[in-house]
């Protein structure tokens, strides 16, 4: 993917012609939603088909003595190689053919050991890098009408956002509206005035707007919101070289703001074969919809084919139904008050929330339930009480 994106960048400025495999060419599966993370430093640009291990220090590979001990690793011969259809292989194979001509022996007598220790692996800045990185410009605009820069390029950016609506997702012109576009990705819903906020991530090429990714900067993390670009250029597959973009661009601001140390590449669902991209990166995570922990997507792949909604902790229904949760700690108002549940069920005769707390926990989850406030209106309770009595 890179490669091709790379010589795009580096050719005459043709679009690849050739046919893009599309996602919807992947397997629909069971129904489930999780949160996807991503560490930044953890090779990140692992994907299908890549080389991996993109850390942000450089690492080598030490080569293991030769050794003939039956339960030594086996190394790739060149009749391996030969065998093999892979390009990597088959530059292996040219390698050690000159080697042997030079040592003057027998080419099936040597093995991969034999190409000595492998380069240095490339961080992903330099993965990215391009000799002709000129052409293609990013900047980071941070969201807000009393930014000259977002105002000025506002209309652009719409123009790209309406083009990939009606063509991507097949709407109609009526639903691109400006309106729209300012509700939908505009209009964050928090406000900062040092680098924390929402901000657009520009692509500029050739001086033309041609994509943005909408994300948020966090304390933690860098969220990603959306991204959209000119459909013409989906045979780049844009929508993951921005995944990998927004990985360095986690990674720089950590050096700068130490508390950022993930990307979050929103929601995964499992059936969405536009999301499956998401779990093609290496060192991703999933959040456990009941327990909030999270695990690696390598272990719940298998659970999220077998059922639509699943628990990725080895803790079983049973086990977490056996205990009831702790309610205490969790607020309510009484008396036009607010109150712990703890202290509301010392002074009250008769408890209206303890279920309605106890149904929050379930739907919400333990550590959500506990930043709400919880508030039943006096009708409300008595009419519940009534319908109780009379059996309903």
């Amino acid at each position: 993917m890179l490669k091709t994106f790379n010589n795009f960048l580096t050719s005459d400025g043709k679009i690849p012609t050739n046919k893009v495999r599309h996602n919807n060419d992947i397997p629909a599966h069971n129904e489930a939603i999780s949160m996807n993370g991503v560490a930044p430093k953890e090779d990140l640009s692992k994907l299908k088909k890549q080389v991996s291990n993109s850390s942000p220090k450089p690492q080598k590979t030490f080569i293991v003595p030769k050794s003939n001990t039956s339960t030594q690793r086996q190394f790739k011969t060149a009749a391996v190689l030969a065998a093999s259809s892979k390009k990597r292989d088959k530059r292996r194979l040219r390698r050690l053919t000159k080697i042997a001509t030079a040592k003057g022996v027998d080419v099936n007598t040597l093995d991969v050991r034999d190409l000595g220790t492998p380069a240095v692996i490339p961080t992903l800045e330099q993965r990215l890098a391009c000799p002709n990185s000129d052409r293609l410009v990013l900047k980071l605009v941070k969201i807000s009408d009393d930014n000259p820069e977002f105002s000025d390029t506002f209309q652009q950016s719409y123009e790209v956002y309406k083009a990939y609506q009606m063509e991507i997702h097949g709407d109609k012109p009526e639903k691109c509206s400006q309106d729209t576009f300012k509700r939908f990705l505009c209009d964050p819903p928090f406000k900062s005035d040092d680098h924390l906020g929402a901000f657009h991530h520009q692509y500029w090429l050739d001086g033309v707007l041609v994509a943005v990714g909408v994300i948020d900067v966090l304390p933690e993390c860098i969220s990603s919101v959306y991204f959209y670009y000119h459909p013409k250029f989906a045979p780049l597959t844009f929508g993951t070289y921005s995944a990998l973009q927004e990985i360095l661009l986690t990674q720089s601001l950590s050096v700068q703001h130490p508390g950022i140390k993930w990307y979050y590449m929103g929601y995964y669902i499992h059936t969405c074969p536009k999301m499956r991209y998401k779990g093609a990166f290496s060192g991703s995570y999933l959040l456990c919809p009941k327990e909030y922990t999270w695990w690696p997507i390598k272990e719940c792949v298998s659970k999220l084919e077998q059922s639509s909604y699943c628990v990725f902790s080895n803790t079983s229904s049973d086990e977490t139904s056996q205990t009831e949760p702790d309610i205490s700690p969790m607020f309510v108002v009484h008396a036009n008050k607010i109150y712990q549940y703890s202290l509301y069920a010392s002074v009250t005769v008769k408890d209206i929330y303890k279920q309605a707390l106890l149904t929050l926990v379930e739907l919400a989850g333990y550590e959500v339930a506990r930043g709400i406030c919880l508030y039943i209106s006096p009708s409300y309770a008595e009419e519940r009480s009534e319908d109780d009595s009379d059996g309903g």
